[in-house]
């Protein structure tokens, strides 16, 4: 009976070591690649690149993400991206790279992919994507972060996590302002350890300003006290005490006029 009992257990052996051979065939993505790539039974997607633009038409800033399908010729690959990276392409579904664009959280019929998921958008990439083909997806300005992904190869669907446009890049600080008049008049001001600072150039020698020296001109209204008048009309003036440190500085409404060292400056 040991025998034979040996030569099963080598059967056994060389049938486990076939299923792991041909399982690790279609392990196409490398691990140290992270959720840069999935897999999808035996297919395959890679993120290969981002960069900012080209845009599609009438998308003035976007983030273009590139991937790269390995696999069989697929009925469909879909997508959630987050509603809140893809604001220009809701009306403009094909400019995102997809066939179609669910906002409406409906989802994907045939699994119920997405469905009830109100804070992402379903994308729906062109039909039939073949072996080795890189496509595009585009989004607002924004940073990668896992997504999830399925595709469906002759109603076949699987599923992975992979990266795709989900955090909005941040917004631009302004760290710095040049006002200047048709007179040649000109300040700047600029943040300098969290302080603003307030720069006048309209002698040979730049100079800086204390802020409580800097006065913000608004239009007066009927009643107003006019402390400033030139040739467009009476401005009522308030000495400046604070500034943003995005270089805000305004005391109340609009900013139509800063007055420094004697100037109007105005923009």
């Amino acid at each position: 009976m040991r025998p034979s009992r040996d030569s099963l257990w080598r059967a056994l052996s060389i049938f486990v070591l076939v299923l792991l051979a041909r399982a690790s065939a279609f392990a196409a993505c490398n691990p140290a690649l992270g959720t840069k790539c999935g897999d999808f039974g035996k297919n395959t997607i890679t993120l290969i690149s981002t960069a900012s633009g080209p845009c599609p038409v009438d998308v003035p800033l976007c983030t273009r993400y590139t991937y790269q399908y390995n696999g069989t010729n697929t009925n469909q690959i879909e997508v959630l991206i987050p509603k809140t990276v893809q604001s220009t392409f809701v009306t403009t579904a094909p400019a995102a790279g997809c066939a179609a664009l669910i906002t409406d959280s409906s989802g994907e019929p045939a699994n119920n992919f997405g469905t009830n998921i109100l804070t992402h958008n379903l994308c729906k990439l062109p039909a039939n994507i073949a072996n080795g083909t890189t496509f595009d997806i585009f989004a607002d300005p924004s940073a990668p972060k896992p997504l999830s992904w399925q595709v469906i190869v002759n109603r076949s669907i699987t599923a992975d996590a992979l990266n795709g446009p989900a955090v909005p890049a941040a917004g631009v600080e302004e760290t710095g302002a040049t006002l200047t008049t048709s007179e040649g008049v000109s300040v700047s001001y600029t943040i300098s350890s969290g302080q603003i600072e307030i720069t006048d150039f309209t002698g040979t020698t730049p100079r800086l300003l204390p802020i409580t020296q800097t006065k913000l001109c608004l239009p007066s209204r009927p009643g107003d006290p006019v402390t400033f008048t030139n040739a467009q009309g009476g401005w009522t003036c308030e000495t400046i005490t604070f500034a943003t440190e995005q270089c805000d500085i305004k005391t109340a409404g609009s900013d139509p006029c800063r007055f420094v060292g004697g100037s109007c400056v105005q923009y």
